[in-house]
């Protein structure tokens, strides 16, 4: 890579597809043709502005605005797709952490921790739903009107990939939305973890207490090591998705020399 250019989507993301690796390396070269060369032009005053704003200093935070046409559609089409990225890069967190349990000796128990680590990816799940179907609207209205090289109009392609994403991932959603808004989370293995917990730390001196303790250990490996499986197992579904997703879409955005299309702003 050359030094003024930029890779903002490289070979760092985990479990990346095809397609989306193929859409931002798309977006990488858009960028190096039309926001490189402005920022080149303010290199100087931008990094007056960075290290006053990092270093809380007096003086200028920011720079004239100096966009162009092509760097606010850029701006518009790059912005949705890293949103999109980010929110699949923290359902993959959640292996991470569903793996860990960082919280010995606190009021914090392991049963709580699994159910928050649950939550926490079912709630990821629906903002990358929801940003999805944002980016889709936000491409319909810039790239509505076109057909693209192989002959699908625009608005056809996003109103199909609106609907399969909504179907793809109304399973989830509905599992979500049920302990959102009608009762709390319920896993009956969690709440299996946490009678045992409270039998434990409610009774210390109890015999066989040590038997109970052992056995806790041992289902709380297998509840885990099940949870696991199914977090896993849910973000390769998803990765799927996002595949097909951004393999249509690269048609919307990109022609087949992997040019970001302006056509819009003509």
């Amino acid at each position: 890579m050359k030094n003024n250019q930029y890779e903002l989507w490289g070979n760092s993301q985990s479990k990346i597809a095809d397609a989306r690796r193929k859409f931002g390396l798309s977006l990488n070269k858009a960028f190096n043709k039309y926001l490189i060369p402005v920022l080149e032009e303010q290199k100087e005053e931008l990094s007056i502005a960075y290290m006053n704003r990092i270093l809380n200093r007096e003086g200028p935070t920011k720079t004239k605005n100096t966009s162009t046409p092509e760097t606010k559609l850029l701006a518009e089409v790059s912005i949705g797709a890293f949103e999109i990225f980010t929110a699949y890069e923290s359902l993959l967190d959640s292996e991470v952490y569903v793996r860990r349990f960082p919280y010995r000796g606190t009021r914090i128990s392991k049963s709580r921790h699994l159910k928050s680590v649950l939550e926490n990816h079912l709630n990821n799940i629906y903002i990358l739903k929801e940003r999805m179907v944002k980016y889709l609207k936000i491409l319909t209205k810039k790239y509505g009107r076109r057909v693209t090289s192989k002959g699908k109009p625009a608005v056809r392609i996003t109103e199909v990939m609106r609907r399969f994403t909504e179907e793809y991932l109304d399973p989830l959603k509905a599992v979500r939305n049920s302990h959102m808004h009608n009762e709390e989370f319920y896993d009956s293995d969690l709440e299996r973890l946490s009678i045992l917990e409270n039998y434990i730390q409610s009774n210390p001196t109890v015999p066989r207490i040590e038997y109970f303790k052992t056995y806790y250990d041992h289902q709380f490996e297998i509840i885990r090591k099940n949870k696991v499986k199914q977090i896993q197992a849910i973000n390769a579904d998803i990765n799927k998705l996002l595949d097909i997703y951004f393999n249509h879409i690269h048609t919307i955005v990109f022609d087949e020399d992997d040019e970001l299309i302006i056509h819009t702003l003509e």
